[in-house]
Parts: structure tokens; C-alpha cells; sequence
């Protein structure tokens, strides 16, 4: 037979190997064979690739010892002609060998491929026990399940006996705010609306969410500080981030402690976004620069019924000053008053924009506070929750410059040893220009 046919022989006997190699893996195969003929449980047809998988396997390792067995020819040859020649002939059909078994095995996987894109795969023939299996067993369950139901509805009826109701949050939830943890909304008893709480009262029966830390329940909604104010503020106290002021300006506070005639840093007094005021606790502004026009807020509620102390919301020394002044005259006083400084001359002095009294409103709740002086129109005002309560012409000239002055939040600047507040403020926004 000339050598080109056993060439030809080799190529379609590679090509055949691979045909039934790529289909015997192809198909999902079961058990049944071995099963019946008392074999092994795997499936002839697997075992016959592998073997052809292991022959295809041994082919190659052929092709590459015949490589090996031509070098070693070459290094033994020691300039033989004959011995060299017959290396190379060892060389070549080795190397044209693997060649034909590599192109059988492209030309193949190509011509395949080809016939999968062209007609899709089609489902094993194998799997038509396995479909009829599991058709046979999803019907079971489906009879089964159907004559459970069937039952047990029957037995309700029988009982009159119904299953519980389940209960839901209802309504948008609000926006900036966490779902308080169990057991809140547990055991509810109805339907329940959503609803906004300063903090978690684990009640199960109600759902309840509390505002993220930077931000606060105003209007029935968490907001950071109060969205209906400028923001072009010389200074805004948050009290999330500590002390610090979150303009741009950056006049920071640090948080103080004062026992026994000593103050001591104590950043504790800030939680949840809140200045605590205990009776001993104040911020302290050192260097803030103001102008002769302002305006000063503060978002406070008191502790008890009538104000412990006086001047501690808001105070301020000297040029360009003021102070957001509570007054604690009797033990049931809820009167507040605003000041400004006139540092015109050698005046020196607090005059008074007026005094407020809180009749009818309770303290233990959250109002803003605040006070402003208009340097151009020569009015002074206090506001209360966003309203002007008391006007006043105050004629003096504050100058046109800024000027460096200390601030307190939570104490009176003229009482270092006392009239510390008891209460909360929220935040602190300070304007050098006059709102209202």
C-alpha cells in the first residue's frame, strides 16, 4: 500500500474517533444499561469514549516519543549518513502524524459546530425515561398535594375555623429615616400607618422610624437643620459632627465640662445630634467673626417647665454681640428676652430688643428661638418659630467691620461659674445679615 494512503487511512480513523468521542460526551445518559445487563451502573456508551479518549490520548504520547526517539538517533548518529536519515524519517512521520490526528480533530469540532448552528441541539433520546419519571412524579405530588388542600379546606369549613390576618406598614415611607428593630411592627393589630418618632419605643404594635443621625423631625419629616433657612450663613452647628461649624468658614467649638470651678473638654454632652445640656455642659466658640448686621437661631427645648437659668441659650461678648436671653426670675418664668451690644462711643452697653412670654406654650417642646439687627433700617427683632414677635427701632451705628468676639451655646458668657442651661439644642444658625 503506498504511503500516502496509510496517511489517508490515519487522518479518517482520527476523524472517526473524534466523531464518537464528541457524542458520546454529548449525550445525558442514565443508568439503565449496566442495570440490565447486571454491569457496572455506568452508561456503556460512556465507558467507550473514555476508552476512545484514553486510545486518542496514547496517540499523541506516540507521536511524541517517536519525536524523542529521532533526537536520540541524531545524538548517537556521530555523523552517520544512514543513522542520520533515518532519524529525520522517524522525525517526519511523527510530526506529519500529529498533524493529521490534530487536523482531524479541528476539522471536525469545525463541521460540528457548524451543523449545531445550522439545526440546534436536539434533546438525548436518553432523557425520555428520566421526562417520564419526572412527569409521573410532579403529577403525583400535584394529586397529592391538591387532595391536602382539599382536606384541609374541607376541615376548615367543617370547623369554621380561619387563618389568622397578616397586617402591614402602611403608607410612604419617610424619607432620611430608619425602620426602627424588632420588635417594632411585630403585633400589629391592623393595618398600621408609618410614622416618624424622636426615638425607638420597641412597641409592637406600631411602626415606627427614627431620622438618621445628621438629621432631624421637622414638620413631620427628617431634615438636616431647617431646609426653609438661607444658605448663605456665617455659621451653622449641626451638632452630627460634633461642635464644628459646617460652613465654610469653619468656626469650630469645642464641648466643656465645668466642675469644681474647672473646665474640661467633654465632647459626651453631643448625641444623636443633639447638645445635652445638663446643668454643668456649654460649647465654646473661641474666635467669630460677625458684622453689625446678624441674625442668630437656635432650635431649643427646655428640660423642665420653666426656664432653670438665664441668658444660656445664645451669648456673646463685647462689639457687635448679642445674646438669646431666657429668664429665670421666678420659678415659673417662661419670659425670654433678645440683646444687642451698642459699642457706639463709649456707650459699652446691652440695650434690650424685648421681652417675650412664653404663655401657653410649652418649653418641653422644640421652638426656635432667635434674634436680629438690622444695622441699615436701625430695627431690632426676636423671632419665635419662624414669626417676628417683637420689633424695635433701635437707633445706634455698629460700624461697617466685622469684629472677633467669643460665643457661647448652652451657657452665659457673663457667668462663667454658673447659669448653666438644662435642655437640647438641635442646631444653631448665625446669618451676618438681618432675614426677618
Amino acid at each position: 500500500m503506498p504511503k500516502t494512503n496509510y496517511y489517508i487511512l490515519i487522518f479518517l480513523a482520527s476523524l472517526l474517533i473524534f466523531f464518537i468521542c464528541r457524542q458520546s460526551f454529548a449525550l445525558e445518559v442514565g443508568l439503565n444499561y449496566g442495570n440490565e445487563s447486571g454491569l457496572a451502573a455506568q452508561d456503556i456508551r460512556v465507558t467507550i469514549a473514555e476508552i476512545v479518549r484514553t486510545a486518542m490520548g496514547i496517540l499523541g504520547i506516540m507521536g511524541v516519543v517517536l519525536i524523542i526517539i529521532s533526537g536520540f538517533y541524531f545524538m548517537i548518529s556521530r555523523g552517520d549518513p544512514e543513522q542520520q536519515a533515518k532519524a529525520k524519517k522517524i522525525l517526519i512521520s511523527a510530526l506529519i502524524g500529529l498533524v493529521i490526528v490534530l487536523s482531524a480533530y479541528f476539522l471536525a469540532s469545525y463541521i460540528l459546530n457548524k451543523l449545531i448552528e445550522a439545526t440546534g441541539p436536539q434533546p438525548p433520546a436518553g432523557n425520555a425515561n428520566v421526562n417520564a419519571n419526572v412527569n409521573a412524579n410532579v403529577n403525583a405530588n400535584t394529586n397529592a398535594n391538591a387532595n391536602e388542600n382539599s382536606n384541609v379546606n374541607g376541615n376548615q369549613n367543617t370547623n369554621n375555623v380561619s387563618l389568622p390576618t397578616t397586617y402591614n406598614c402602611t403608607g410612604p415611607t419617610p424619607d432620611n429615616a430608619t425602620f426602627c428593630p424588632s420588635p417594632n411592627a411585630t403585633e400589629l393589630t391592623a393595618d398600621t400607618q408609618k410614622q416618624l418618632a424622636l426615638n425607638c419605643s420597641y412597641d409592637p404594635t406600631k411602626c415606627e422610624y427614627i431620622c438618621q443621625l445628621d438629621f432631624n423631625i421637622v414638620d413631620g419629616s427628617c431634615v438636616n437643620g431647617d431646609p426653609s433657612l438661607p444658605s448663605d450663613y456665617q455659621a451653622y452647628y449641626s451638632f452630627t459632627t460634633g461642635a464644628n461649624d459646617l460652613s465654610s468658614n469653619h468656626f469650630d467649638g469645642t464641648v466643656y465640662s465645668f466642675s469644681g470651678g474647672t473646665l474640661t473638654p467633654d465632647p459626651s454632652a453631643i448625641s444623636n445630634g443633639y447638645l445635652n445640656l445638663d446643668g454643668s455642659h456649654f460649647v465654646k466658640v473661641d474666635s467669630f467673626s460677625i458684622g453689625p448686621s446678624f441674625t442668630a437661631l437656635a432650635r431649643v427645648k427646655s428640660d423642665i417647665d420653666a426656664w432653670n437659668t438665664h441668658g444660656w441659650i445664645l451669648s456673646t461678648q463685647n462689639n457687635n454681640g448679642f445674646i438669646i436671653h431666657p429668664n429665670a426670675y421666678t420659678t415659673t418664668d417662661k419670659t425670654w428676652s433678645g440683646y444687642i451690644y451698642d459699642n457706639t462711643g463709649n456707650r459699652n452697653l446691652w440695650l434690650a430688643v424685648g421681652t417675650y412670654n412664653m404663655v401657653g406654650i410649652n418649653i418641653n417642646e422644640w421652638h426656635t428661638y432667635g434674634v436680629e439687627y438690622d444695622n441699615e433700617n436701625k430695627i431690632a427683632k426676636m423671632i419665635l418659630d419662624g414669626n417676628v414677635v417683637v420689633s424695635k427701632q433701635i437707633s445706634i451705628d455698629r460700624g461697617v467691620s466685622n469684629s472677633n468676639i467669643i460665643l457661647y451655646i448652652g451657657h452665659d458668657i457673663f457667668a462663667p461659674s454658673s447659669r448653666f442651661g438644662k435642655g437640647q439644642i438641635d442646631w444653631v444658625y448665625i446669618y451676618n445679615r438681618a432675614l426677618y
